[in-house]
């Protein structure tokens, strides 16, 4: 049980994009494009999308969103699990081997330019200028990467237990952690990161099921067995203001500046957020099962699925 929800606790994604608000008798799958080994980790950037495996990364031309094409794969050893980019530098977080950093200045020909090793396991990492936040079995682990391909550690956020989830609002990091001690167990904490090196504790609080977190302005949107919402106009102490429940365990958000997509394993959910105090559903889409990662753009939403590979699904 426990190795069961630690893999499902890993299927996890950070997406942020700009689109106007959708109709309600919108969304069908226009291609789909399958990817060598089981889908971990999704992040699209301009006309490419890149998908972490079981084993490995791929790069997917999605410059014509009818027709996708691979145009390149790097093996790895390990599951890529989180992707996040700089310039031309990618950075995987890569269970059980630890931060692989590609140059993807020319995406069909990706080089690994250096593999940092960590003594714990990773599971997430978003970069933030010259720093990459690190989610980890340890903790939330804080690197200096000015030079990008030499990686200094320089703070930690220790937690009770692994981290799978960090997003940046301003001077707070919010992070996710769950526990494999009790059933359904996790927490949102507030993390102070105006000095890096040193961490500071916010508030926390007690969450059954925390997957994803994504944070917009003064709010913050959680995806667990339900969609909840925090105020956090005092960042130190996020207030929960609203909770729905769609039917099914939440994977991913994605949001644009009016809509917030939300991913389940067989469903899409896409709420208006005018008012991001009150998310307001506009349409729900059925997809294949085991679907994980969501990001957004250009009217098209890329869903990331564990034995189909890239989904894009048309929103006109």
């Amino acid at each position: 049980m426990k190795h069961l929800r630690l893999t499902l606790l890993s299927l996890l994604a950070f997406s942020l994009v700009c689109s106007p608000i959708l109709s309600a008798d919108s969304g069908k799958i226009i291609s789909t494009i399958k990817t060598e080994g089981a889908t971990r980790s999704l992040l699209i950037r301009d006309e490419y999308a890149f998908i972490g495996a079981r084993d490995g990364l791929g790069i997917v031309d999605i410059s014509d969103v009818d027709k996708p094409k691979i145009i390149s794969e790097i093996k790895l050893k390990g599951e890529v699990l989180g992707i996040s980019i700089s310039g031309n530098t990618l950075f995987a977080a890569v269970y059980r081997m630890g931060l692989v950093i590609i140059d993807v200045s020319h995406p069909g020909f990706p080089q690994v330019k250096e593999v940092y090793e960590f003594k714990t396991a990773i599971y997430n990492l978003l970069v933030a200028g010259s720093l990459a936040y690190v989610a980890s079995s340890q903790g939330l682990i804080i690197l200096d990467i000015s030079d990008k391909f030499t990686p200094r550690e320089i703070g930690l956020f220790e937690t009770e237990s692994a981290v799978y989830d960090i997003c940046i609002n301003g001077d707070w990091a919010y992070i996710l952690d769950n526990s494999c001690v009790e059933e359904y167990q996790g927490r949102l904490y507030a993390v102070d990161i105006s000095d890096p090196r040193h961490p500071k504790p916010g508030s926390q609080l007690d969450l059954p099921f925390p997957m994803k977190v994504v944070a917009v302005d003064n709010y913050l949107y959680v995806a667990d067995g339900g969609l909840y919402v925090f105020d956090i106009s005092a960042p130190s102490q996020p207030k929960k203001c609203k909770a729905i429940f769609t039917g099914d365990i939440q994977q991913d958000l994605a949001i644009d500046q009016t809509n917030l997509f939300v991913v389940e394993k067989k469903g899409l959910h896409i709420f208006d957020i005018t008012n991001p105090k009150e998310p307001v559903k506009v349409n729900s889409l059925t997809i294949p099962d085991s679907s994980y990662r969501i990001s957004v753009r250009d009217q098209n939403v890329f869903i990331a699925n564990y034995y189909e590979g890239l989904l894009i699904i048309g929103l006109e």
